[in-house]
């Protein structure tokens, strides 16, 4: 999807991975699943964002 995405969308998903990627590097198992859902509605928000 990121490569797929332009502008300010390219820069949301960014922005998204990044917060997502900082989660990961706590290594705290509940933080990390709170927010992989997190993440997952995120992107398919912006999924369906793209398919409209």
């Amino acid at each position: 999807m990121y490569e797929e995405s332009l502008g300010d969308s390219r820069t949301e998903i960014a922005y998204l991975l990044e917060k997502f990627e900082a989660v990961l590097a706590t290594q705290d198992q509940q933080l990390i699943k709170k927010a992989a859902l997190a993440f997952k509605k995120q992107l398919d928000h912006l999924e369906g964002w793209f398919d409209s």
